[in-house]
């Protein structure tokens, strides 16, 4: 967890991290993979990271962008 930290906390390396991955289920996220990333993120209190979504269905799909289709933003250099 020190390295993570330690990345987290660095300003001018944003890139050094990969993004999150967080899967979306029945309206939640979850984020299985990345825990101590996200925890690093959570207690740095950063509220702005390269995160990558996962929707498993249709379903998911629709609630996801019925929610959030408007508010989250696809950035691309």
């Amino acid at each position: 967890m020190k390295l993570v930290e330690a990345q987290v906390e660095e300003p001018n390396e944003p890139a050094a991290l990969p993004p999150l991955i967080i899967e979306y289920e029945k309206g939640k996220f979850y984020s299985y993979l990345q825990k101590e990333l996200f925890a690093a993120l959570k207690q740095s209190k950063i509220n702005a990271f390269p995160a990558v979504i996962v929707l498993k269905g249709t379903t998911d799909y629709k609630l996801f962008m019925k929610h959030f289709g408007t508010v989250l933003f696809f950035v691309d250099n």
